[in-house]
């Protein structure tokens, strides 16, 4: 029997809508692909609508790994003891180290990279791996299974 919280992450495709999502409005504008090995195309994250200006929240509790410029871009990285959890483009004046906890301000909706003017990407994936991992479970803080190291 599929336990509920698989069910409720299985229902949410393009035009679903995240409820508290960390900026905009929570609809899904491209779910996440995952990619058949580290190198294969594939949509390695959410995005969700948002708009330039927007207060970004923390939808996980970590320390900022990563907060600066990739390419184009702003990007903040938060990581937990599992996993890094990458939000872009959001300019942020945290810094590497700086402890957030869960619904946390931590920056504001910026413009560069593919979600330029009209979303946010929201990205995860297993620390120390190149492992990705659909983000929507750790948006709607549900309980979270990851794959066992070989």
């Amino acid at each position: 029997m599929i336990k509920s919280w698989v069910l409720a992450v299985l229902l949410f495709v393009v035009g679903s809508v995240v409820p508290y999502p960390p900026a905009g409005d929570g609809t899904i504008l491209r779910s996440f692909e995952r990619p058949l090995t580290q190198f294969s195309a594939g949509h390695r994250g959410v995005d969700l609508q948002a708009d330039p200006g927007e207060l970004v929240i923390s939808p996980v509790s970590g320390e900022v790994w990563f907060s600066g410029y990739v390419v184009d871009r702003p990007v903040i990285t938060i990581a937990t003891k599992t996993i890094l959890l990458t939000i872009e483009p959001v300019y942020s004046n945290l810094v590497k180290g700086d402890l957030v906890k869960r619904s946390d301000v931590i920056g504001v909706v910026d413009i560069g990279g593919d979600c330029a003017y009209r979303c946010i990407h929201v990205g995860v994936r297993i620390k120390g791996t190149r492992h990705y991992l659909d983000p929507i479970p750790y948006l709607l803080n549900l309980p979270k299974l990851l794959p066992i190291k070989p």
